[in-house]
């Protein structure tokens, strides 16, 4: 059986005929899915579980999206800097409703600014989320600093 899988480097005239008992394999066909009844397609549909090879809903769930492609920074238009509140907590979290709560009001609050084209940031922590000066200069700064003519700036 071995031989059949060895690699001959030899003359031909030195070479080995291949075992009488090797067989080739088997080869199989794909499984056919089956063609379900009314009212297996009417039970299938209302969870689509387990999935099911017939179903359509259940092979576009399972077939790949559109994705959003990434664009090189020297391809993109304008430059898109993107800007976003933070709250940072001592006390961890609490779960209510299977929802994440912090309590802003005893909370630090940072924005968190970066340009996609240079990677520069920008980080701030103040009190509160708001229209503070000195977020509001320090963001006008940091947009001055990154010297884009024309911007696309990016938030919630």
């Amino acid at each position: 059986m071995e031989a059949a899988y060895e690699i001959w480097e030899g003359d031909v005239e030195n070479a080995v005929d291949v075992p009488q008992a090797f067989v080739a394999p088997v080869q199989l066909g794909l499984a056919q899915p089956s063609t379900p009844s009314d009212a297996e397609v009417v039970w299938h549909n209302q969870t689509h579980l387990p999935y099911e090879p017939w179903c359509t809903s259940c092979q576009a769930g399972k077939a790949r999206g559109h994705y959003h492609i990434k664009v090189p920074p020297s391809e993109m238009a304008l430059p898109i800097v993107q800007c976003d509140y933070t709250f940072w907590s001592n006390e961890g979290l609490a779960l209510k409703s299977d929802v994440v709560v912090i309590d802003k009001d005893r909370a630090a609050t940072s924005l968190t600014c970066y340009d996609m084209k240079t990677g520069f940031s920008l980080a701030i922590v103040f009190k509160k989320k708001g229209p503070i000066g000195y977020a509001v200069a320090s963001v006008g700064y940091f947009l001055e600093q990154l010297g884009h003519s024309h911007l696309v700036l990016r938030g919630d």
